[in-house]
């Protein structure tokens, strides 16, 4: 057997990082050849936090919040912040949020720009807004 190596995990350093990272590439592999994550990825346990204001007896004073493994969790920011790199070839320009190099005040200014525009040509147009309430809501 080679030093630093563990014969029942076929291979993988004993390390503690570099066992973690192992593990974790190996996960990912296994994830992309079955197409599908583990069922514990997949599963989360959804629970109701009150906000400590208002009543208690009133279901808007209260925000879900889903916890998930922390496997799932750690992959999926590593996916995320692989494809920050690359998501301004995938996501059309006028899409802003979440992307680092577009500020959404170029999307209001946008929205602002096809408002002129129809003012100015006597076009007759509309623009839908979805209800975001309560979207971005956080659990400090």
């Amino acid at each position: 057997m080679v030093a630093g190596r563990n014969e029942k995990d076929e291979g993988a350093p004993t390390s503690s990082p570099s066992r973690l990272t192992y593990l974790l590439a190996a996960t990912y592999r296994e994830m992309l050849g079955q197409g599908v994550m583990s069922q514990d990825m997949r599963t989360g346990v959804i629970s109701l936090l009150f906000k400590d204001k208002g009543l208690r007896d009133n279901i808007d004073n209260y925000r879900p919040i889903t916890v998930l493994t922390t496997l799932y969790k750690i992959i999926s920011r590593a996916m995320a912040l692989q494809l920050g790199e690359v998501i301004h070839y995938l996501v059309d320009n006028a899409q802003a949020a979440f992307q680092k190099q577009k500020p959404t005040s170029d999307v209001s200014r946008l929205v602002q720009d096809i408002i002129d525009h129809c003012e100015t040509e006597g076009l007759e147009g509309f623009i839908p807004f979805c209800d975001q309430h309560k979207t971005y809501d956080r659990v400090s």
